[in-house]
């Protein structure tokens, strides 16, 4: 299902949202960049499936800060990151640049922008109507 753009309202705590997507997306440097103490457990391919679900919740969120119209700037925002990410990945003596990782981001990034055309791009609209809600 397409979103109806004709029934787009802009967000009222625009503040609130961008405070989470700031500290969304320094989360997601921090955990990216910070060294890796010891071995990690789990299956060998365990890292692309967090890869993959990190840039589908990220594309899913900031899709809903912007209009549709805009969202293949928000794509291309999105791979930006994991690539810039990426690239200093291979700088630290902790890190290396993966073309994998890179795979999973762009894949993550591709199904969330593929998912917020449905019904999950009005996720924060609905918060906001509980709020409105519960303040009346």
């Amino acid at each position: 299902m397409q979103v109806d753009v004709r029934n787009l309202k802009a967000l009222k705590y625009m503040r609130i949202w961008w405070s989470v997507s700031f500290l969304m997306v320094a989360g997601v440097y921090a955990v990216c960049l910070m060294p890796i103490q010891g071995p990690i457990s789990g299956p060998e391919y365990a890292d692309k499936i967090w890869h993959f679900v990190t840039y589908v919740m990220v594309m899913l969120w900031f899709s809903q800060l912007y209009h549709p119209r805009v969202q293949r700037w928000i794509l291309l925002g999105v791979i930006l990151m994991g690539f810039s990410i990426e690239c200093l990945q291979a700088l630290t003596p902790w890190r290396s640049f993966e073309l994998m990782d890179m795979v999973a981001n762009i894949s993550g990034a591709i199904l969330g922008a593929w998912m917020a055309r449905s019904e999950l791009h009005q996720f924060l609209f609905n918060i906001e109507a509980r709020w409105q809600k519960r303040s009346v």
